[in-house]
């Protein structure tokens, strides 16, 4: 009834994956806790699928940043009160694993391609300025990182750099971006000139239109 209401109300949906991870010290064990919780939710009439041969490909859709919107298998689809009641992505620990994700490294194993050991990759990259410059410890001084991006030409250097610049921007920091090839500045501009793009991504539009520019003259000592 809840579904039918939002649906004639054109409100949105999301697509998600609701999984659970049954763990024991045998398999007897196992297949009872398994059958223990199809049970129980079956009572309150939800019903659970066991995978079988596709549990490997669930772990993987499972990883954060992982696309599920291909697989109609397994996709359901939630209300914005629905994921609320899941808790969804709430976490009390603060780490290297509360963050931004901007990517994955590269595992040690061997692989094919470097596409297919990223792929096959479980150490997940995260990003967070939020908590990076907090004082800890009673120390006088932040715990801000410095960080260095080095790799070959064309490798993604410079859009790892706009990927964390985009982040510092969607948290409301003030951020100073040295540009000498001023690269930024005409993609922005050629976007921001866009009346397609103002008109169908707004939030986006007034994000860009924040920026500052400022060429500096060695002529002009203002």
């Amino acid at each position: 009834e809840v579904l039918n209401d939002h649906i004639s109300e054109k409100k949105n949906f999301f697509s998600t994956l609701v999984t659970f991870t049954v763990s024991a010290e045998d398999i007897e064990t196992l297949h009872d806790r398994v059958a223990n919780l199809i049970e129980s939710f079956r009572s309150i009439d939800v019903n659970i699928v066991k995978p079988i041969g596709e549990q490997k490909r669930l772990f993987y859709y499972d990883l954060m940043g992982s696309d599920v919107s291909q697989n109609r298998y397994w996709v359901q689809l939630l209300t914005s009160e629905g994921i609320g009641e899941l808790l969804f992505a709430v976490n009390q620990q603060v780490g290297s694993n509360i963050g931004f994700y901007i990517g994955r490294g590269a595992p040690k194993t061997v692989a094919n391609s470097t596409q297919d050991a990223l792929d096959s990759s479980k150490r997940l990259v995260f990003f967070n300025p939020l908590i990076t410059n907090e004082i800890l410890d009673g120390s006088t001084s932040t715990t801000s990182p410095n960080i260095m991006i080095t790799g070959k030409t064309g490798r993604g250097k410079s859009y790892l750099t706009k990927i964390i610049l985009k982040i510092i921007q969607l948290s409301n920091a003030k951020a100073i971006y040295f540009d000498p090839k001023q690269e930024m500045r005409k993609w922005y501009s050629a976007v921001l000139n866009d009346q397609t793009f103002k008109e169908d991504y707004p939030d986006e539009y007034t994000l860009l239109n924040n920026v500052r520019f400022v060429t500096l003259d060695v002529s002009d000592k203002t």
